[in-house]
């Protein structure tokens, strides 16, 4: 199947899909369309999505940065403000806190504490990207691999 027949609704399903598999939504993830009224509209008023466009899950932390991916792209908030990039213009995806070791595993790396993913644009830019530390980040990561690969 070529990304000419995968459809929103079809990139939709499988993110949801693919969520399933990592026990989501959780306490800090959610099904945008479960997501309270009041929220989906303050999402609305910060991002900016093209016409068949689907907001599919939403994560957030206890400091209030979230991330938002849609079919086509992924939304992140810092705190200060709200960014994006397309899902196919990411080059690469990463821990920041592996990335913090220099790329190095030691004993006190834990897995369970990273809550933060970095993303590296086709163009060199790098974006964060945040989630609840452990399951919800590598659910996370996990399930946009697999959506950066229906643009590959």
């Amino acid at each position: 199947m070529t990304l000419l027949n995968k459809t929103d609704e079809y990139i939709y399903k499988r993110l949801i899909w693919k969520a399933g598999q990592y026990n989501l939504p959780s306490d800090f993830s959610f099904f945008y369309n479960n997501l309270p009224l009041k929220m989906r509209e303050y999402l609305s008023g910060q991002i900016i999505t093209s016409p068949n466009e689907i907001p599919v899950l939403f994560f957030t932390k206890p400091s209030q940065e979230w991330t938002l991916l849609s079919t086509r792209q992924l939304f992140g908030y810092n705190n200060s403000h709200v960014y994006s990039i397309l899902l196919e213009d990411i080059a690469h995806l990463t821990s920041k806190k592996f990335a913090d070791e220099n790329a190095k595993f030691t004993s006190g790396l834990k897995k369970s504490d990273w809550h933060e993913l970095i993303i590296t644009c086709k163009d060199g830019q790098i974006l964060l990207f945040h989630a609840r530390k452990g399951s919800d980040l590598f659910a996370l990561w996990n399930i946009l691999l697999m959506a950066v690969r229906f643009y590959r």
